[in-house]
């Protein structure tokens, strides 16, 4: 891709139009035209002056539509962490789902670890109220352990859309 092909991609991206650009660089929308159609022939002041009027520094400008090797690693990194995080995302369901079918076909188990659960659940509850990060406005924990196995999917779920959301923002 050539410095004209650059600008243009970068132009059209920050869907500036050709006469606003113009407008910006105290050119005639005609004038402006012959500069994108000059491929390599542009001076640097030219390069850097359309730099400037895309808002862009002149290397985002010149290494605009490539993508770096730290941004490719990043990419491969967050692409291994999503699917890691969908597989445990995926096995907790299973085992969750699978506690849960054992702990309903046994009620006086479920009555017990229920009895145990609240103890734990009254014990951090306690401890939380002494945090000195404690609000009243702050959600309750989880007080059954329905709810808590509830909060993990969801907890995993939400860590799983931000690890996306974050590829999505770190690949425009």
């Amino acid at each position: 891709m050539d410095i004209t092909e650059k600008i243009i991609a970068a132009r059209e991206s920050k869907k500036i139009k050709q006469s606003e650009l113009a407008e910006k660089l105290g050119l005639d929308r005609s004038n402006y035209s012959r500069i994108e159609k000059r491929g390599n022939k542009l001076t640097l002041e030219q390069i850097e002056k359309i730099s400037d009027a895309l808002g862009l520094d002149l290397t985002e400008l010149i290494t605009w539509g490539e993508e770096s090797q730290s941004d490719k690693n990043l990419k491969k990194l967050t692409d291994n962490s999503i699917n890691s995080l969908q597989r445990e995302l995926s096995d907790t369901t299973l085992y969750i789902s699978t506690l849960n079918n054992f702990l309903n076909s046994n009620v006086e188990l479920k009555k017990l670890i229920d009895i145990e659960f609240k103890k734990i659940y009254e014990e951090r509850e306690k401890d939380r109220k002494l945090s000195p990060w404690y609000s009243d406005d702050m959600p309750p924990l989880p007080s059954s352990l329905d709810e808590e196995i509830q909060h993990r999917i969801n907890a995993n779920r939400t860590l799983l859309d931000w690890c996306k959301r974050l590829v999505d923002m770190t690949t425009k």
